[in-house]
């Protein structure tokens, strides 16, 4: 028993709107997204109730508008990936990921590990760089940002906490060209037209059907790669009543409502 679905652990493709770079290229993005063996990762770091495979695309967990339960998770699938990456012409260049616990998750480096470790299999040359938030956030709110020493392929395995009604400021935060942006997507003058777009709309039910569409379609471009939602554990003991933490969120636990069934 426990908030669900407290954080998103994403993958993101930092510089993946200069063409200069291997992240803007969609084959890379999907080779790298279909080479994470996600069931691999749940299976050996988190117990049953701690985590869950993430679907659909980057974002919409399902506290957020636009959640559509029918998009199944990414699969793993080494043999597509090996043959995106060969038809694409990659030639062993490095790529570095930016290995960071934010949100407290201690179990980031090892969840990065087993992602290298598949990477490898299908042919990656990955480099992982243990690093803290703040030295990452000086070089992706720059403007030009600071990613030349991690060319041509610099990501950044991190984590989205999922509060509810919170999709306009995640849109903001990881598609548009806002000034506190993390400009993790390919096309910023896109993201900025959808941020617009939806910004402006007052019909909610409009907003949450555009809202869809769009999850639909950023799932298809392999822009980000969520994999998995993180649960928090509170109690496993049955027959616990009286309690019904908030989910999204750390902090409303209301631990002193709960009482025990005898």
């Amino acid at each position: 028993e426990g908030p669900q679905n407290v954080i998103d652990m994403t993958l993101r493709f930092f510089m993946s709107y200069d063409p200069e770079y291997l992240t803007s290229k969609l084959d890379f993005r999907k080779a790298l997204i279909l080479g994470m063996d996600v069931p691999s990762i749940i299976e050996r770091i988190y117990p049953p109730e701690a985590a869950t495979p993430a679907t659909g695309s980057a974002m919409f967990g399902p506290l957020a508008e636009g959640y559509d339960p029918s998009l199944p998770p990414y699969p793993y699938d080494p043999a597509q990936a090996r043959r995106l990456l060969d038809e694409m012409g990659y030639g062993e260049e490095t790529v570095q990921m930016l290995s960071i616990a934010v949100y407290s998750q201690s179990e980031t480096t090892l969840v990065n590990q087993i992602i290298a470790e598949g990477w490898r299999d299908i042919g990656v040359n990955v480099k992982i760089i243990p690093t803290s938030y703040l030295p990452v956030k000086a070089r992706f709110l720059r403007r030009p940002q600071q990613f030349e020493d991690a060319f041509p392929a610099p990501m950044f395995q991190g984590g989205h906490t999922t509060i509810p009604g919170g999709i306009l400021n995640a849109i903001e935060r990881y598609l548009s060209s806002s000034s506190r942006s993390l400009l993790t997507y390919y096309d910023l003058d896109r993201g900025d037209r959808l941020l617009a777009d939806l910004t402006s709309m007052t019909d909610l039910e409009a907003r949450r059907e555009k809202l869809k569409q769009l999850n639909h379609e950023l799932y298809d471009e392999y822009w980000a790669a969520p994999i998995v939602w993180r649960h928090e554990i509170y109690a496993l003991r049955e027959g616990l009543t009286g309690w019904q933490p908030a989910d999204g969120t750390f902090a409303d636990l209301h631990l002193e409502t709960v009482r025990s069934v005898p």
